[in-house]
């Protein structure tokens, strides 16, 4: 479920853009979580 979140946030998913368009929240901010989201998925992975 991480990997899949991420990579829409990752790769500009329209439906995504909307969203954090109709939340006020600024582009940069899509693009961070979904790098942490990667993240949390690679720790998730190899067991931490």
């Amino acid at each position: 479920m991480f990997t899949t979140a991420a990579v829409s946030k990752t790769t500009n998913s329209q439906a995504l853009v909307d969203q954090f368009d109709k939340l006020n929240l600024p582009q940069w901010f899509r693009i961070i979580t979904g790098w942490v989201e990667v993240i949390g998925a690679v720790l998730f992975i190899i067991g931490l």
